[in-house]
């Protein structure tokens, strides 16, 4: 059975401030595009450890696997780049930052 998307929201706030805002964005902008199956191997990778899920995505270990990992992770290593790059623009425009 699917969590509610009260149970996601509360799934992604983990230890680490950087995966909380990734993966809260991608559950906000990208969850409900995905197959049902790519949904269920998001709840999955929601199940791993913080900082094993946060290797994975920076591409520092490739230890988690399923089926549809790769359709996941790639996804939220191109919200993260995003992410930086918005960050790298930002503090930019204001060094002050």
């Amino acid at each position: 059975m699917m969590p509610t998307e009260n149970q996601l929201r509360w799934q992604c706030c983990r230890g680490m401030l950087e995966l909380d805002t990734l993966l809260l964005a991608f559950l906000t902008t990208e969850f409900a595009l995905l197959t049902p199956s790519l949904q269920q191997a998001f709840v999955d990778v929601l199940a791993q450890d913080d900082m094993a899920l946060w290797d994975v995505i920076q591409n520092c270990k490739n230890n988690y696997n399923s089926r549809h990992d790769d359709g996941i992770f790639t996804a939220l290593r191109s919200l993260l780049k995003i992410k930086e790059s918005r960050n790298d623009s930002s503090h930019q425009s204001n060094p002050d930052l």
